[in-house]
């Protein structure tokens, strides 16, 4: 949680081509900041913050430093089984695209522990019961899940081809970011679709760093 030299109150968010991710700068209050990187391409990740830093002129120390995978695949196929719910990142219920997952967490989690608490107060807990959660989170944001990993595909296809930049370049900053936050679905499985004919070979993970 670095300290940031001038508007403390400014959110950044920049696109980090060569690495196939992006960094970003998210002031908290009380003089501290979240400071991070996000990449899809093998990258060391402590160096990759370091040259973000630089860029943006954060000189100040971290007092927490962490990093690592996350899953980019979506959902897994089945997250409750008997006497069993499974949420967050274990799910796989992280936004492709983005790698934003603690949204996903906290909902996911309160609808796990409501069923899981349902069932045992029932003296029930096998899946018929407990599948009712899955039911309610794919009804909130399973579409949007998926349509993260469509989007992922886009960029990941657009990357490889050559086209990212011609893309980027004739899109505003509200498209790109109504993309990027999965609100254009239906547009985002038409490209999808349109750009697997570039080919391009998929990767399990990504990993991100703050």
């Amino acid at each position: 949680h670095p300290e940031l030299p001038g508007d403390r109150e400014t959110f950044t968010w920049q696109i980090l081509q060569e690495r196939e991710g992006y960094g970003w700068i998210f002031p908290k209050g009380n003089q501290e900041t979240n400071l991070g990187v996000f990449t899809l391409a093998p990258a060391p990740l402590r160096e990759l913050l370091v040259q973000f830093k630089r860029q943006h002129a954060v000189t100040s120390p971290a007092r927490t430093q962490f990093g690592g995978r996350f899953p980019r695949q979506g959902p897994i196929r089945r997250t409750a089984a008997d006497a069993l719910v499974c949420c967050g990142d274990a799910a796989g219920m992280v936004f492709a695209a983005t790698g934003e997952g603690i949204r996903y967490a906290l909902a996911s989690g309160q609808m796990a522990g409501d069923a899981m608490a349902t069932a045992l107060h029932q003296g029930k807990t096998d899946y018929a019961r407990l599948r009712s959660y899955e039911h309610r989170w794919q009804q909130r944001f399973g579409r949007e899940l998926r349509v993260g990993v469509q989007a992922l595909d886009v960029l990941r296809r657009l990357r490889r081809s050559g086209h990212l930049e011609l893309a980027l370049r004739h899109c505003s900053d509200q498209t790109i970011a109504e993309f990027m936050l999965g609100h254009r679905w239906l547009a985002t499985v038409l490209l999808a679709r349109l750009t697997r004919l570039l080919g391009c070979k998929p990767t399990p993970t990504a990993l991100r760093c703050s």
